[in-house]
């Protein structure tokens, strides 16, 4: 069966993607909260060590982003910005 990983699973577009999928798929997601309707785990992308172990031990098929620090607020800290949205994407596919 195919494993699917969607990063940012505990927000709204992740959420109900996740259920909409957990029908037919192997769900996992990854956020900084856990959700009550799926698999999930509390993972920060920026620890590269624990983002690896995770998706060796998961090997997902397909890996579905949804994980970014969204709030136009956000942009004035730059360095959060840059963290959150590149960095942790950069190790989500490294």
């Amino acid at each position: 069966m195919i494993k699917i990983l969607i990063t940012g699973s505990s927000g709204y577009i992740g959420n109900a993607l996740s259920l909409y999928l957990k029908k037919k798929y192997i769900i996992k997601g990854l956020d900084k909260n856990f959700s009550k309707y799926f698999k999930s785990e509390k993972i920060n992308l920026l620890n590269l060590k624990k983002l690896d172990r995770f998706i060796h031990s998961f090997q997902p098929n397909i890996v579905v982003h949804l994980a970014a620090q969204s709030l136009v607020d956000e942009t004035i800290n730059k360095k959060k910005y840059y963290l959150n949205n590149v960095l942790a994407t950069k190790n989500l596919i490294s």
